[in-house]
Formats: C-alpha cells, sequence, structure tokens
C-alpha cells in the first residue's frame, strides 16, 4: 500500500516539475521572440523552441507511456544536440570548409533521425505502450553519448582558448575599456560552454546507464511501475537528470542570463553581452595566438 503511495507521489512529483519547467520556458519563449536587441540569433531560439517542445513530449510521457511520446522525446534532444554541437565547432574553427562539411553532416544526420522516429511509430503504433528492452533506446543513447563527447572535446579546445588569452592579457595588464568588455565577453561565454557541456554530459550519461540496466531486466513492460523506494527515487532522479537537466541549461543560458537585455531598448548594452554563437564578436577564438 505505500509503495503504490510512493509510486503516485513520484508521478504527480514529476508531472508538477514537467509542468513548471513548460510554463516557464513557455514564458520565456515569448520573451526571446520580442528581442529587441537581437541579443540571441536564429539558432539560439531555435534551440530554446526544441528545448520546451521536448518538456511538452515529457509531460504527455508522464501521463500516457506511448512510444510516440519518448521517440519524439529523444530524437529532439539529438536533435538539439547536434544543433549546440555545430555551434562549438563554429566557435573554435575559423575554417570555412570544415564548417561547410559539419554543416552537411549535422542536416544528414537530422534527417536520418526524423527517419528512425518515423520508422519507430510505425513499427510500434500512435498508441504503443513503452518496452524498456527496446534497442532501439540503448542505440539512440550511445549516439547522444557519443555526440556529447564530441561537444566535449571542442568545448575543452574553447576553455583553453580562453583561459589562454585571459592569463596572457593579464600578464601585459591590458585594462582599458576595450578590454575589459572583451573579458567580460569571454566570462560569459565561458560559463555558457561549461554550463551545456555539465548538462548535456550527465544526462547523456545517466540515460545511457538506465537504458542498459532496464534492457537488462527480466520483466521490462512494467519497468515503470516502480515497487520500492529506492526504485522511485532513481526514476525520479533519471527522468529529471535525462531529460530536465539539459532544457534547464538552455533555460539558465538563453533566457535567465539575458532576460533584463532581451526587451531593452538601450542599444549600447549589446556591446557586454555575447551569446551562445555570436557573429557579431571582436574575439574570434579559433583565431587566437598567443601574443609574442
Amino acid at each position: 500500500m505505500m509503495d503504490s503511495l510512493y509510486s503516485l507521489f513520484s508521478q504527480i512529483l514529476l508531472i508538477t516539475a514537467s509542468v513548471i519547467l513548460l510554463f516557464s520556458m513557455t514564458f520565456a519563449f515569448r520573451k526571446i521572440m520580442k528581442d529587441v536587441n537581437d541579443i540571441l540569433d536564429s539558432t539560439d531560439k531555435l534551440v530554446f523552441f526544441i528545448a520546451a517542445f521536448q518538456q511538452l513530449l515529457l509531460l504527455a510521457f508522464l501521463i500516457k507511456q506511448y512510444t510516440l511520446f519518448l521517440s519524439g522525446l529523444r530524437i529532439l534532444r539529438m536533435l538539439q544536440d547536434l544543433m549546440l554541437l555545430n555551434c562549438l565547432i563554429k566557435l573554435d574553427s575559423d575554417n570555412e570548409q570544415c564548417l561547410k562539411i559539419v554543416d552537411k553532416i549535422s542536416k544528414l544526420l537530422s534527417l536520418i533521425l526524423l527517419f528512425i522516429s518515423g520508422l519507430i511509430v510505425f513499427l510500434e503504433g500512435l498508441k504503443s505502450h513503452f518496452q524498456c528492452d527496446q534497442q532501439i533506446w540503448m542505440l539512440l543513447s550511445g549516439l547522444l553519448l557519443l555526440t556529447n563527447i564530441i561537444q566535449l572535446y571542442f568545448g575543452l579546445k574553447i576553455l583553453i582558448q580562453i583561459y589562454k588569452y585571459c592569463q596572457d592579457s593579464s600578464n601585459q595588464h591590458m585594462f582599458d575599456g576595450l578590454h575589459k568588455i572583451m573579458m567580460d565577453e569571454l566570462q560569459n561565454r565561458k560559463v555558457q560552454v561549461i554550463v551545456f557541456l555539465l548538462c548535456c554530459i550527465n544526462s547523456s550519461v545517466v540515460m545511457l546507464l538506465y537504458d542498459y540496466a532496464m534492457f537488462d531486466q527480466l520483466n521490462p513492460t512494467f519497468c515503470l511501475q516502480k515497487t520500492t523506494i529506492s526504485e522511485i527515487l532513481t526514476y525520479i532522479a533519471v527522468i529529471i537528470v535525462s531529460y530536465q537537466l539539459p532544457c534547464l541549461g538552455i533555460y539558465y543560458v538563453f533566457y535567465h542570463k539575458n532576460k533584463k537585455y532581451l526587451n531593452n531598448h538601450n542599444w549600447e548594452i549589446q556591446r557586454n553581452i555575447v551569446n551562445f554563437y555570436d557573429e557579431r564578436s571582436e574575439i574570434e577564438l579559433g583565431d587566437y595566438q598567443n601574443p609574442q
């Protein structure tokens, strides 16, 4: 009896958290779309929209455990991380040929993922219930982890470049007004990269481990019906880390850090703000070389 109450409480908790995050991201997205200072570019806004839509699918999945909702949720997460990877590569490299190749690969992978999503729905049906032992979940979480590892590689390169630039600038005692603005921009960019890397890599690792554990379970059909407190707590943690943590990171970076600038008509404030990928920035990390 108590186990049933705990299980019910966990579902109520997760649904409530999902509703709160969904409303928060919807409100934030409305503010972002009215961005008068062009703080965010079109890619940033699309990533934010995808993250918000994921919370809608998560809410639907928590209410009705249909394969359709989870497959859509996972595919959108992959598309989102491919776009973030593209942004990181653009920050790190000034090679136009390389960027074109990466962009083509991202588009091809996006089409493949959409095809996989359609294939899952076709094979399973619109109202088929979620089965934990499906190999497709391990395949998707494995691809996601691989994408996040590549993100980690480029992200660490960017953080090293930022550190070298700040270190060399400090040694040269460059403290004029323009330099202060550049340092503020780099510090803001560093926070953005760190938040994305931590949220994404932790999420994908937990997702893959949980998928493997469920794949190896004896009776996966009822894997969402937890019977012990430890299983319930694990399930809550997995849902939050796997499906909500990356969206929280996107909410923090794209909206929370920029909310006081989005609808401020003072054009000069843009000089102190840098997007995750901002072509207007005077600092190109890919071009950085240590001063002689």
